[in-house]
């Protein structure tokens, strides 16, 4: 199976994200040379500031057949633009992440993450309205569990799949 080189670059880049390095011939922190560790994020502080609890909560409620769980994306909130995730967000009335405007140069997975989800996750809620395949400026993703079917489309216009799970 071919993968396409857009997604080993963003997979590259994301693997690569928290890696730091240390200049050829700099020293350590034991004082020869001036220079000390920085400090970099782990991936463990970024989780931190997505959901506060470790158990997670399935995106179906199991007890309802297929219903999609409102809950499991009430920890979504915007972590603010950064590389491959600069679009513009709106706000519902709830002040949380209701859509999504794609910019030049975003990658899915990266657009989730800045919202506390998985790619999969986001993808689930735009089954409905968002067709084909890729990213591409101007799409708008749906955020909100509740405008699953409302919400969101391709900047070429918005689809109308069938939906195969319940909505809350």
């Amino acid at each position: 199976m071919r993968i396409a080189r857009p997604a080993i670059f963003a997979l590259a880049a994301l693997l690569l994200a928290g890696c730091s390095g240390t200049a050829v011939g700099a020293q350590g922190s034991d004082g020869v040379g001036g220079l000390s560790p920085t400090p970099s994020v782990t991936p463990k502080a970024a989780a931190d500031r997505c959901s506060p609890s470790d158990e997670p909560i399935p995106m179906m409620d199991p007890i309802d057949g297929g219903r999609l769980s409102a809950d499991a994306f009430a920890h979504m909130r915007d972590l603010g633009p950064h590389e491959f995730a600069t679009g513009d967000v709106t706000i519902n009335e709830e002040g949380q992440p209701a859509t999504y405007t794609v910019a030049p140069g975003d990658v899915a997975s990266v657009v989730a993450g800045r919202f506390c989800i998985s790619e999969m996750e986001l993808n689930l809620l735009n089954a409905v309205r968002l067709c084909g395949h890729g990213i591409h400026p101007e799409d708008v993703y749906n955020l909100d569990p509740y405008t699953v079917s409302s919400a969101g489309g391709r900047a070429t216009g918005a689809c109308d799949n069938a939906i195969t799970f319940t909505l809350p």
